[in-house]
């Protein structure tokens, strides 16, 4: 797999943290998918960018695969959703023995912020993100996730558009690719 360089690279349009999470693995279809999560020390950027945790935590080697484990869980239940299929026991399995730990808690700060933290931080991380995927799967808005139409993407997200028509996870992604492509498939056929 393909690592990004730039921590802007990470993707925040998916509807919820867990499918957000799901989205650090880009061209997830494709035969070079975009690992955003390519060491420790990208999982603490992209808990902070989330906003899950307030502070670094630290992420061992362990720790990541771990991580990866749960995206991965939570991508084969987003898959089944999609396909309006029974999820697949193994990654429900995942997804309850990550949120079975105490979440990330939430404190008001003198200055009227949220401080976000837990013991261990990246075990408290993991257990928001998989109690988050659980209300999605198990909600109403389990209904509404998508998959990308894009063909190398693969990237799931909420459709709360108006007419419950999205196509893509990001029109700017995506959207802007798959009408790229179209419009130089006409150009070539001579349209």
């Amino acid at each position: 797999m393909k690592p990004t360089a730039a921590l802007s690279e990470f993707r925040f349009y998916y509807g919820c943290t867990a499918l957000n999470f799901t989205g650090t693995l880009g061209r997830r279809l494709s035969e070079e998918p975009l690992e955003r999560l390519d060491t420790p020390k990208r999982l603490s950027h992209w808990l902070l960018e989330a906003q899950v945790l307030s502070a670094a935590a630290p992420v061992t080697a362990k720790g990541l695969r771990d991580a990866i484990a749960l995206r991965e869980a939570i991508a084969h239940i987003a898959r089944s959703c999609v396909d309006e299929e029974k999820p697949p026991e193994r990654a429900v399995a995942i997804v309850n023995r990550f949120a079975a730990p105490p979440p990330v808690s939430l404190k008001l700060t003198a200055g009227g912020t949220v401080k976000r933290s837990g013991t261990p931080p990246l075990g408290a991380a993991l257990s928001t993100i998989a109690r988050d995927a659980i209300e999605l799967f198990a909600g109403e808005r389990r209904t509404l996730i998508r998959a990308c139409a894009m063909d190398d993407c693969g990237g799931f997200y909420i459709d709360d558009s108006r007419g419950k028509r999205r196509r893509w996870c990001s029109m700017e992604r995506c959207g802007n690719r798959a009408k790229a492509e179209t419009y130089r498939e006409r150009w070539l056929a001579g349209i």
